[in-house]
């Protein structure tokens, strides 16, 4: 069992630590919604024992998002006035540890959570969170319903958008798979999503093998 700490190795193991810790970032950088960034050079200074619980780290994470997706809200629209998000909305399956993110001006518009009451009538009834940045990924991480609107009285345009959040299907099958997204298009998403997983699963592989042959 190597601990995590700055083991040094030789120049060899170092040498393939170091191209591995960098691939793994790169693919990280890639394959994630948001873009996932890590830091390399610190880890690469305190000697192998570090790198390798670096890649470990990276690719146990990664491993875990791979599933994961981001719904842009309003798609190519993005957060604007006089779009319908109703029927975006209804084109979408939403399901625990997805993201749901919203593109917009900064300084023109924002995001707020409210309660029902507060999207059907535009206030802020009970408000549970706002987003300002202009890019905004929210995690979804309870099953339930999610309302959201603009704060800086856009609502009225439209700007609020509400969306049920689905439990996980483990092991889905027959009904479940029907379950999962109805005529077909949620085997397109899980296909979709298998490479992400494999790849990750690749570099889990290679973190593994990098801690092998650590002395």
């Amino acid at each position: 069992m190597v601990p995590c700490s700055g083991q040094r190795l030789n120049k060899k193991g170092s040498r393939f630590l170091t191209r591995t810790a960098h691939k793994s970032n790169q693919i990280a950088r890639a394959s994630l919604s948001p873009p996932l960034t890590l830091p390399l050079a610190p880890w690469v200074e305190l000697g192998g024992g570090a790198m390798a619980c670096h890649l470990l780290l990276v690719a146990g994470f990664a491993v875990s998002l791979a599933g994961a997706t981001d719904h842009i809200v309003g798609a190519n629209h993005g957060w604007n006035p006089n779009i319908d998000y109703y029927l975006w909305s209804g084109n979408q399956t939403f399901y625990v540890g997805d993201l749901i993110s919203f593109r917009y001006q900064k300084g023109t518009h924002n995001v707020f959570e409210v309660n029902q009451t507060g999207y059907d009538n535009c206030t802020m009834a009970g408000v549970a969170g706002n987003w300002t940045s202009g890019k905004d990924f929210i995690p979804l991480n309870d099953s339930r319903r999610y309302y959201f609107i603009c704060g800086n009285g856009f609502c009225q345009a439209g700007m609020k958008v509400a969306i049920t959040v689905h439990p996980l299907k483990h092991n889905a099958t027959g009904d479940g798979a029907k379950n999962h997204g109805g005529d077909g298009a949620a085997q397109e998403a899980a296909a979709a999503a298998m490479p992400g997983a494999a790849v990750w699963m690749a570099v889990l592989a290679v973190a593994a093998a990098a801690v092998a042959i650590l002395p």
